[in-house]
């Protein structure tokens, strides 16, 4: 069992920091999603070629990889479409050049109304196709993250009409399709399972009828049940702690969240 998390969770950290603290917490792989203030994956100064060297040197000492560049990139949007490709392009150079295999992009919002929902599944499956053509012949794979209305099947068999390239894969963050199905997630589960590449692990609970992040293992999501489902079905991939401190700032520090995550995760297997 392969276990990373994500930088989102530890904002304040330095990248030495984030190097030492994965390796003395038991993690294996590290995703970047904002170094020292740089959320910009293609704009981190220790991605530099000055720099890459000494970075593939650390990693290597310590036993550890950089599994995914996660960016803001969606493409439902007319608007923010061309800084998009450009964003999600930038990071399949950057990743190709330090050896990390997924960069995570969006598909994003789709409005319900039949026409502009065609549309919108039109303007992000050119985007997406455009995207994967770039990664042809390059040792990276773009992921689309299950977020935000990508978080149901009927979404995914949509976009496929629209979308097919075999290097086509997904990113399940599988709190957002739980708030959806709650138990019933096995069909979103089903249709998704053979594009999964990477996963993202966060646990939640409903307070006063509000999904409220919650510490790993303390709230309603059946962490383990989703485990168990990926390990039977021979998942390969990371399992990765995506931790909202930078967005939630209240949320415990990650010295606290960070063990508790490898403690529920040996623990869903053993």
């Amino acid at each position: 069992m392969k276990l990373s998390f994500s930088t989102l969770g530890c904002p304040e950290w330095t990248f030495e920091q984030i190097l030492n603290s994965a390796q003395k917490m038991g993690f294996s792989g590290i995703e970047i999603r904002g170094v020292e203030g740089e959320m910009d994956v293609s704009k981190v100064s220790y991605f530099k070629s000055s720099k890459v060297q000494e970075l593939k040197r650390e990693l290597e000492k310590r036993n550890l990889e950089i599994i995914c560049l996660d960016t803001s990139a969606s493409f439902h949007d007319p608007a923010a479409w061309d800084a998009a490709i450009k964003e999600a392009k930038n990071a399949i150079d950057t990743a190709e050049f330090i050896g990390v295999p997924y960069i995570r992009i969006f598909g994003d919002k789709v409005p319900s109304e039949k026409n502009q929902r065609e549309e919108t599944l039109k303007l992000i499956s050119k985007g997406l196709n455009e995207v994967y053509r770039y990664s042809e012949g390059k040792k990276v794979t773009p992921l689309i993250e299950s977020h935000s209305d990508f978080n149901n099947v009927e979404i995914f068999k949509d976009l496929l009409r629209y979308l097919d390239h075999p290097k086509f894969g997904v990113l399940w963050d599988i709190e957002p399709s739980w708030q959806v199905y709650g138990n019933d997630f096995l069909e979103f589960f089903g249709f998704i399972r053979k594009y999964v590449r990477h996963t993202h692990i966060k646990d939640t609970k409903k307070i006063d009828g509000q999904w409220k992040l919650q510490n790993p293992g303390k709230g309603s999501l059946p962490i383990p049940q989703h485990i168990t489902l990926l390990e039977i079905t021979n998942y390969d991939g990371y399992y990765s702690l995506e931790w909202e401190k930078k967005w939630v700032p209240e949320l415990d520090e990650p010295e606290i969240a960070f063990p508790q995550f490898i403690e529920l995760m040996h623990k869903s297997l053993f």
